[in-house]
């Protein structure tokens, strides 16, 4: 099968390539990801109220899991 006009030009091209996939990624960082809906539900009810009684925010409530996790593991679990 040939290669298209814009795969070879990708080719001849790396440079011009890398340069706009780190801008790229600079805007749209790797971290982000897409949960499934059964994580997010369960991540719903998991959530915090802070002393004003609005939720926490999704990046807080995530750290809060991860560190949670973190330690567990740590721990041998």
């Amino acid at each position: 099968m040939s290669k298209s006009k814009q795969q070879q030009w990708n080719e001849e091209h790396p440079d011009v390539i890398q340069k706009a996939r780190a801008e790229y990624n600079k805007k749209r960082p790797i971290w982000s990801f897409r949960p499934t809906p059964e994580n997010i539900e369960w991540l719903e009810e998991e959530r915090w109220e802070d002393d004003n009684g609005k939720p926490e925010s999704d990046a807080t409530l995530l750290n809060r899991k991860l560190t949670k996790l973190r330690k567990l593991e740590q721990q041998g679990f």
